[in-house]
């Protein structure tokens, strides 16, 4: 398969970025795979992509650039909402730049990664390649306005994914979507590339953005009622954030300076990850919890708040790890103190949470997004239609004029409409789309075609009155043309409901570099059984 994976910044970090390199890295060595970033905004991109794999931007936000001269790169979105969580960051250049992308791409399937970029592959997508919304962030956490238009717009996708069933049955919930599957698949985390954790170090370690929901002042005040009888342990925490002062003042008020420790954010968490004993995570809510994988993958006892949606579908509390109420120190003061007084206790977490780890490896999350992308392209018709010959409403590079493109769509109970373009609209003068049935009863039908670059033609469902197969032909000066390419689409079948009784369908399909059609009449659809 030809797999875009589009980002807001590849060039960046954080949990999403650092998920969709992972993505890249298992896909790769059987798959065809381009990442495209929204924007690019340093000279050095902060994760590595395989060999294999194209990274592309599509708005260069680098000073100096040329598209920051661009009076378009100021001028605000008009393709993603205003309630959009980075609608601020998009503008009329990303707008044009993306829906061009989405326009001229050749990709089988197209995945976006947030609700910015989901909405325009909803609206602006082409419908000759698979499209998959990924969503990173809790649905809870979108605002009500935005919520809205995925409501409205996410049915043209066809599939979205979560990264946990919490969120999952959320979207299902909340967005109503009965003909796209919404669909959970985790995180991936490797294994780290050093020695497991030993359990011997004293160091009890917690990471994430420094910001409220995270509460790592839960884990200062246990600490502190824990220091003095344990006085070989020291805690340490990672990352930065708008609290950072907050914590500073709160661990000198009990006088820890020396022993909890504000680490600020680091590149690489893993080699941090395997210097710990215990790892801790406080947070009221998650919308995955990477944290918590990492330090499995690196030998690792955990102890988490049972927050929404993240913590309860990696943990298994009491085998790899424990959960505790959210919000309470008590129950941390506890949990703490008997895994700092038994190492066997560290262990046994630690086996435990290497074994679960092993869920989340690269190859093992890579080969559930494969399943799934597989079967949404098989879903598209009876046959293997060949998405990467899509065609585009832009010239083709390397085509000459007067090439055209038919596409074939079928509906249940719509019949049939062909998409005809062609670079020049002298091509089709004169020209007729002739469809043939291998059916003694059925008549030859012409259809006259316009000389225009852009058409639409429809055919009336009384046509398709037998079990039957089509083959179709263009007729006119350019009917032996090697630049004609027909093209199958069958995803209105597939997500429109089908009419009770006796009903006509007709599946267009690709036969080698030929188009036909399969006509039935009977009471229900095989695809719907």
């Amino acid at each position: 398969m030809r797999i875009a994976i589009i980002g807001h910044n590849l060039w960046g970090v954080g949990g999403t970025v650092r998920t969709i390199y992972n993505l890249a890295h298992g896909l790769a060595p059987s798959h065809d795979i381009e990442l495209v970033s929204v924007y690019r905004r340093t000279d050095t991109a902060a994760f590595n992509a395989p060999r294999s794999v194209k990274v592309t931007s599509l708005v260069d936000g680098r000073p100096h650039s040329k598209d920051r001269k661009s009076e378009e790169y100021y001028r605000p979105s008009k393709d993603v909402p205003a309630s959009e969580e980075l609608y601020s960051q998009y503008s009329e250049l990303t707008d044009s730049r993306l829906r061009s992308y989405l326009t001229s791409t050749r990709a089988d399937v197209i995945v976006g990664t947030r609700t910015s970029i989901n909405l325009m592959l909803a609206e602006h997508g082409p419908e000759s390649a698979v499209r998959v919304g990924q969503e990173h962030s809790g649905h809870q956490t979108i605002d009500p306005a935005t919520r809205a238009h995925m409501r409205s717009s996410y049915g043209a996708l066809d599939a979205v994914v979560t990264v946990t069933e919490a969120d999952a049955a959320l979207v299902r919930a909340g967005l109503d979507l009965p003909s796209t599957p919404v669909v959970a698949i985790p995180n991936s985390i490797p294994a780290p590339g050093i020695s497991t954790s030993t359990l011997d170090s004293g160091l009890i370690v917690a990471a994430g953005r420094i910001e409220p929901a995270k509460r790592f002042e839960l884990l200062i005040h246990a600490f502190a009622r824990l220091a003095s009888e344990h006085p070989e342990w020291n805690v340490r925490l990672y990352g930065s954030g708008s609290v950072v002062g907050g914590l500073r003042d709160l661990i000198h008020s009990y006088g820890l300076d020396g022993r909890i420790r504000l680490m600020g954010s680091v590149q690489n968490m893993g080699d941090e990850w395997t210097k710990a004993a215990i790892a801790v995570s406080t947070s009221d809510a998650e919308s995955f919890g990477m944290t918590l994988v990492e330090a499995m993958r690196a030998g690792v006892p955990l102890i988490s708040t049972d927050c929404p949606t993240g913590p309860r579908e990696i943990i298994t509390s009491g085998e790899d790890g424990i959960l505790i109420p959210t919000g309470e120190v008590e129950p941390l003061v506890k949990t703490l103190h008997e895994m700092m007084s038994s190492k066997e206790r560290r262990m046994e977490l630690s086996a435990g949470g290497l074994r679960r780890g092993e869920d989340f490896d690269i190859s093992a999350i890579a080969d559930r997004h494969a399943q799934l992308l597989s079967r949404l392209m098989k879903s598209r018709g009876f046959r293997r239609i060949d998405l990467s010959r899509a065609w585009s409403t832009l010239p083709v590079p390397g085509r000459r004029p007067g090439a055209i493109s038919i596409t074939a769509t079928a509906a249940p109970g719509a019949a049939l409409t062909f998409t005809v373009r062609s670079s020049s609209p002298r091509a089709l003068k004169n020209a007729h789309l002739v469809l043939r049935s291998n059916h003694s009863a059925d008549q030859v039908l012409e259809l006259p075609l316009a000389a225009s670059s852009s058409q639409h033609v429809d055919v009336d469902s009384k046509t398709f009155t037998n079990d039957a197969e089509w083959t179709i032909e263009l007729r006119g000066p350019h009917s032996q043309d090697s630049d004609l390419d027909w093209h199958a689409d069958g995803r209105s079948i597939i997500r429109t409901a089908a009419a009770q009784g006796r009903l006509r369908h007709v599946v267009p399909f690709m036969d080698g570099d030929k188009l036909k059609l399969r006509s039935w009449k009977r009471n229900h659809h095989t695809e719907y059984s």
